[in-house]
């Protein structure tokens, strides 16, 4: 018995002497005295006990303890192991609270996955984001307590993007709202030095569908790598006036899984400085080269200061950066064909942007975020984000040296030589589009807000061209003619092209505020037959109660509904490739109409496109159309009427919805 109990003391002597030694080389008191600063000035833990059980879970979470353990006696877990071996009962140990949350949040993030199926991956780090709450969200007077609006914040970091579930319409809206961001790279030191701003937007959607961006902001996250945990007041701003505020976003920031080792707040705060400094650097010499390119410009011919030439835009935060910067490549799976590219761009909402007061003067220029995220911008986002789809892998832009955030994969997509670009049109309004040149030097004019092409040569309604320009070139027009129809886009001719230098535009991509290469996803209607079927309903209820309210009743003709499907698909493709590819589809449709109408029976239809499925707010359109308004108001014999609609979804917000309504009856 003695001698067993000599034993055990021994061995536990000789585990007490290794996990010493082993102490000793991994300083500990170096990894855990700023862990203990930061605890010992964290107020939700205000008592010792507390601040103890945090610092023993965050070491536990770690992984340290199981690493002290291995290098020990072999393999984690083996110190109690060799004691249970050795006869000796384990001291029970008892269980913390804070030490249970931390090792539930563990089990939570990295055994279920999260938005999209994506699961937090072990020996990775992130961001995570919580949006706890809304503040004063007052800039508009109908949003107190209004449950027939939501709210949505949107979020970007880097290429990775995040949304909120809807949120009731409130002053102060509660979210609630996680999400974690993989960090590119384990060096924190370079996350310092090259931090993508964490995009915000909120999103305000009512019942009746319409999107409205509430506000936006760029926040810098970077007091997390010298915190480890971190809260943020997101001031947002008025999407089309920077200078006013519309409402505050309470966040809190933590790098996950927590770090022993932080940088100090002195190194990162150097380095934000030197950043800063380097941008201001960076701007201060292109604005000086610019006034000398500019004047340059003039002095080729008087008449280019009429033109419309435009070197610098203001982004959402008012700050003026060149055009350049707001160019980036873009892929997505959703879209086939450049076609689709330009139908879909085409059915985001086309909206002017409009400020108050002096701030008029200033044009902002949306990020391709905001605009997804809003289904709506002004001409130039619509050129900016369709030149962005046709660009593809092959564009010339450069990704920013050492920039973690680049993305390095193969990213799909269309490789066009493309160019937003600047001009008149027909009325001599600026306006914006995008032109594309082929392998022949053939030139086409692409309008972003239909979504058609028009060849140079043909008929359209471009009359000037100022200049192009893509996220790496920008090209000033100055041939002595500048008319749409007759400009030469042989670009790379410096007797009819001014450029500026590629250096220049290359130094101004490096700035944070430049565009990032973000993830067109898929449309947020997941079944589009089901909501024609669900469209269909409303509109038969819809006409049956307009219909009685005149006193006339209403007898539906199913077979003739299910062939107006075929006009609709036609329809929908028609605005997509073109009417000559289409026509046989027509034919086919007309045979057989033909063929269900009987003899001595007239049929009427309109077909009528919208870029939302609210079926309110449809038939509230066609009700006021006069066509559609006669179809509805039809008397006869043997009256019978026929509605269909058809929905094809398009990436994010966008869908073209069309809508048949029909009727056969005999004639007189």
């Amino acid at each position: 018995m003695g001698d067993g109990v000599q034993a055990e003391a021994e061995t536990l002597d000789q585990l007490r002497s290794l996990v010493a030694a082993q102490l000793r080389m991994e300083d500990l008191k170096a990894v855990v005295a700023p862990l203990a600063r930061q605890e010992a000035a964290d107020t939700l833990a205000p008592d010792p006990t507390g601040r103890e059980a945090k610092i023993r879970a965050v070491l536990r979470a770690s992984g340290i303890i199981d690493k002290l353990s291995e290098q020990v006696l072999g393999q984690p877990g083996a110190a109690a192991s060799s004691l249970n071996a050795a006869n000796v009962p384990p001291v029970p140990e008892q269980q913390d609270p804070a030490e249970q949350i931390q090792k539930d949040t563990t089990t939570a993030l990295f055994g279920a996955p999260l938005k999209d199926g994506i699961r937090p991956k072990r020996g990775h780090r992130y961001l995570k984001v919580t949006v706890i709450r809304g503040r004063a969200f007052v800039e508009q007077p109908d949003m107190q307590e209004d449950p027939s609006c939501s709210l949505t914040v949107h979020l970007l970091l880097g290429d990775q993007r995040f949304r909120s579930t809807p949120a009731m319409g409130n002053v102060e809206p509660q979210f609630g709202f996680e999400c974690m961001f993989e960090l590119q790279t384990k060096d924190l030191s370079l996350l310092a030095e090259a931090a993508r701003p964490l995009h915000t937007v909120v999103v305000r959607t009512d019942v009746a569908h319409h999107r409205s961006v509430v506000g936006t902001a760029f926040v810098d996250w970077r007091k997390a790598l010298y915190l480890g945990t971190s809260s943020a007041a997101a001031e947002l701003k008025d999407v089309s006036n920077p200078q006013m505020a519309t409402g505050m976003l309470e966040m809190r920031l933590e790098l996950f899984p927590a770090q022993l080792y932080l940088l100090s707040r002195d190194e990162v705060e150097y380095r934000i400085q030197h950043e800063s400094k380097r941008e201001m650097e960076a701007s201060r010499l292109f604005f000086i080269y610019a006034k000398q390119w500019w004047g340059d410009f003039l002095q080729i011919r008087t008449s280019h200061a009429d033109r419309l030439v435009k070197l610098f835009a203001y982004n959402e935060l008012g700050k003026k950066l060149p055009v350049t910067s707001f160019m980036v490549p873009l892929r997505t799976r959703w879209l086939e064909t450049p076609r689709h590219a330009a139908r879909f761009v085409s059915l985001l909402v086309y909206e002017k942007a409009r400020a108050v007061g002096d701030v008029g003067k200033m044009e902002i220029w949306r990020s391709a975020h905001t605009m997804l995220v809003a289904g709506r911008g002004d001409a130039h986002d619509h050129a900016i984000l369709l030149c962005g789809l046709f660009l593809g892998e092959d564009s010339r832009i450069p990704a920013p040296t050492c920039d973690p955030w680049a993305v390095t994969e193969t990213q799909p997509g269309f490789s066009m030589d493309a160019y937003v670009t600047l001009g008149t049109d027909k009325n001599n309004l600026a306006h914006a589009w995008v032109t594309t040149i082929d392998a022949t030097g053939k030139v086409s004019f692409w309008e972003t807000l239909t979504g058609i092409e028009y060849p140079q040569t043909g008929k359209h309604h471009f009359r000037t061209v100022g200049c192009c320009f893509t996220g790496d070139a920008f090209y000033a027009n100055i041939q002595a003619s500048d008319a749409a129809d007759r400009t030469e886009f042989v670009l790379q001719d410096q007797a009819k092209w001014k450029s500026l230098s590629s250096d220049g535009i290359a130094s101004m991509r490096q700035l944070g505020e430049c565009a990032v290469a973000i993830p067109i996803e898929r449309c947020i209607l997941e079944d589009p037959c089901a909501q024609e079927a669900e469209m269909e309903l409303g509109l038969r209820q819809y006409i049956a109660h307009f219909r009685e309210d005149h006193d006339l009743a209403t007898v539906w003709d199913d077979d003739l509904g299910h062939l107006l499907g075929q006009s609709l698909w036609t329809c929908e493709h028609q605005r997509l490739m073109g009417s000559a590819s289409v026509a046989a589809f027509m034919d086919d449709f007309q045979t057989s109409v033909k063929r269900q109408i009987p003899e001595g029976h007239t049929f009427k239809g309109f077909p009528c496109q919208f870029n939302h499925w609210h079926t309110s707010r449809v038939f509230s359109t066609l009700a006021k159309t006069a066509q559609c308004r006669a179809i509805l108001q039809t008397t006869g014999d043997k009256v019978r009427f026929a509605a269909r609609a058809r929905v094809f979804a398009y990436p994010e917000t966008a869908a073209s919805c069309w809508v048949m309504v029909g009727v056969r009856f005999q004639s007189a």
